[in-house]
């Protein structure tokens, strides 16, 4: 799959319940995951399906599985005695994509089946990869202002395009294996601009959305590659866009205070995103049904979709709507939910077997959180239970609700 001397320098290198009235029950459970030697957490990464996390040490890494019903963590690790600085999982199988902390240049691809590197892709010495994406049949690698399109199963270059300086990293790869179209968004090189790039099979169509005023903070797409969320570096609003046209459809607004919205996230089949920031929270925030109509070709502007707005279906404005200098602020939607965690750097993912919401932070904690059939405005994280060192459950404890 991976032969010696393709690519780009390749060489052998060695995955509600009701309570009190007005109140939400989450059904919390708050695990506790032991790695070897409690190692530090460089990296968490959502696999494709949504299935896996990807957890990458100072000595290795860790596959956790994203399964919430089940009373047993199921894990397991591997010990390089390397750091590994970025880790991408390929959908349920056993190859992995790394970084190494010692070698941030280079692209390693591990066969954790054979326990093996099977081929490393090398940048010019001083380039640092600041992130990577991952479908079965393509690699992307993200630069500092470069972004390297692969073909995964020969690791020949596709394409390499210009960004604007990405010291995040920000790049979205949709993952869905049908359509046949792929679709890359990464950073235009503009302020504030998007670059999406559509592949049938390796050959790309370019087009760009003017997403916001400041720099980007975080991005993403969905599966299908129709959609796009994105957030400026202030924090406080995401747009949802058409990936093909480029139009806004939807704003949402994750608060009034700046903070750095750390990811997003699409839900594979619901029409739901969540998002997290350096703030003591994570957003759900629910995508108006009618953009369906939108993605198949009906353009809507935001303004008219505001008004179309049922607001027996539709989330909670802001209640200084009466103030028309602030139509940006009193047009966004707030977030349906909002769920209290205390651990700033966490990772997000659905459980879509138990429909749930998995935070996992890097202080080794995973938070299950049911998701309401109505949306609530708060979350309660009611009930934990802890996993012992055995990965057992036992025990529960209570947490209040409190606002960030």
């Amino acid at each position: 799959m991976f032969p010696p001397g393709t690519g780009v320098s390749v060489e052998e290198f060695k995955e509600t319940r009701k309570t009190k009235k007005g109140a939400v029950e989450s059904a919390d459970i708050k695990a506790k995951f032991n790695l070897a030697n409690d190692q530090p957490i460089n990296h968490i990464a959502c696999n494709q399906t949504q299935e896996y996390f990807a957890v990458a040490t100072n000595i290795g890494f860790e596959i956790v599985q994203n399964d919430s019903s089940s009373t047993r963590l199921k894990k397991k690790s591997q010990v390089l005695n390397e750091a590994v600085a970025l880790i991408e999982m390929m959908y349920k199988t056993n190859i992995i994509v790394l970084v190494l902390a010692s070698q941030k240049n280079k692209v390693v691809i591990w066969d954790d089946h054979e326990k093996k590197n099977r081929t490393e892709i090398t940048f010019n010495a001083g380039s640092e990869i600041r992130n990577i994406r991952l479908r079965k049949d393509m690699l992307v690698v993200v630069l500092e202002d470069k972004v390297f399109v692969f073909n995964f199963e020969t690791l020949k270059l596709i394409e390499q395009v210009e960004t604007f300086p990405n010291a995040l990293g920000l790049c979205s790869l949709s993952t869905a294996e049908k359509p046949a179209q792929k679709t890359i968004v990464c950073l235009h090189t503009e302020r504030g601009s998007l670059k999406v790039l559509t592949y049938v099979v390796d050959k790309s169509i370019e087009s760009v959305v003017q997403a916001h005023e400041s720099d980007v903070g975080a991005l993403a797409v969905n599966a299908e590659g129709t959609l796009i969320a994105s957030a400026s570096t202030k924090g406080t609003i995401i747009r949802i866009f058409s990936a093909e046209e480029g139009v806004l459809l939807q704003e949402l607004r994750r608060g009034s205070g700046k903070a750095l919205i750390t990811s997003i996230i699409f839900h594979p089949s619901l029409n739901m995103i969540a998002c997290t920031s350096n703030r003591s929270s994570v957003h759900l925030f629910e995508i108006k049904k009618s953009i369906e109509k939108c993605i198949e070709g009906k353009q809507v502007g935001f303004s008219s979709e505001t008004q179309q707005k049922n607001p027996d279906q539709e989330n909670k404005k802001s209640k200084l709507q009466f103030m028309s200098f602030l139509t940006k602020y009193f047009n966004s939607e707030w977030s349906a939910t909002k769920i209290k965690v205390d651990e700033k750097l966490k990772t997000v993912g659905f459980d879509v077997k138990n429909h749930r919401l998995i935070i996992m932070t890097h202080e080794r904690v995973l938070y299950y959180v049911d998701i309401p059939e109505t949306p609530q405005r708060y979350l309660d994280q009611a009930e934990l239970r802890v996993f012992q060192s055995n990965y057992l459950m036992s025990g529960a404890k209570s947490a209040q609700k409190q606002e960030e």
